[in-house]
């Protein structure tokens, strides 16, 4: 990863306390952002990929950005369900998450305490608002302690179109076409679409769609004193209502509700 390309778009800290058991359903609502957690009490499981994979107490684990899954938490013997969890996103793409996927999973870290004491001085900066240096410093020490201890499948599929992925992440409001993104990856239209829709899952007109949803939330959380009508505008959408319509086909919530829920965000 250069330095160039770690323009965080979102920083969100939240520690969640729950009595009773409950479960969340992000099949066909993928998630907008990266997620680290720390599970402190009571118990869970993550499905993902047809697979089951059990949360404990000291357990750390990762969600990846856009992943969809399911999850349960489970309360018992008079404990709380209580973990938190660091939501964060780039501008840009980053190397370490271009041609790497990290998928779903938990790890056991030796450090756990010290890393939910990284947490809290990371929410509390957060909250304070007037140390943005020193919340920086703490986010990429989580990054520094935590990614290397998780697993990540090489992407070489994304090494081949990066060119096209770095463009629409640098140019998501420009007007574009298929042939200037495949004359950046030295390849034919025919054969950059069928990669770019193996790798992404997304054609290339509806992956600029979603990075210009996404940039769209980020800039609504980040400037509540825009409304809705101004940022539709700002980020070239056709009407206030098309780009609601959009919004809450990506993120199943209008822009108002997203903008008043999204610190309250749950696993």
């Amino acid at each position: 990863m250069n330095l160039n390309e770690i323009n965080v778009s979102t920083l969100i800290v939240n520690c969640y306390e729950n009595k009773e058991s409950y479960s969340c359903d992000y099949l066909g609502r993928p998630r907008p952002f990266h997620s680290f957690a720390l599970m402190t009490s009571g118990r869970g499981a993550l499905y993902f990929r047809d697979k089951r994979i059990e949360i404990k107490e000291g357990d750390a684990f990762f969600i990846p950005q856009h992943a969809e899954y399911r999850s349960e938490w489970f309360s018992g013997n008079e404990k709380k369900i209580v973990y938190t969890s660091l939501h964060f996103s780039f501008y840009g793409v980053t190397g370490d998450f271009s041609e790497r996927f990290y998928p779903v999973q938990k790890i056991t870290p030796p450090d756990f305490d010290a890393l939910a004491q990284n947490f809290y001085e990371l929410q509390r900066s957060l909250a304070d608002g007037r140390t943005p240096y020193l919340s920086a410093s703490l986010f990429f020490l989580i990054m520094h302690l935590l990614l290397p201890r998780f697993t990540y499948e090489t992407n070489l599929l994304n090494v081949r179109i990066r060119p096209a992925l770095v463009f629409l992440n640098q140019n998501y409001k420009a007007k574009t076409t298929v042939k200037t993104l495949s004359d950046l990856c030295c390849l034919s239209e025919p054969r950059f679409y069928a990669l770019f829709k193996k790798s992404t899952g997304l054609s290339p007109v509806n992956y600029k769609n979603s990075l210009l949803l996404e940039n769209a939330a980020n800039y609504l959380s980040a400037h509540p004193e825009k409304s809705v009508e101004q940022i539709s505008d700002d980020f070239g959408f056709s009407s206030p209502v098309y780009f609601t319509r959009l919004f809450r086909s990506r993120f199943g919530v209008s822009p108002s509700g997203y903008r008043k829920d999204k610190r309250n965000t749950i696993l």
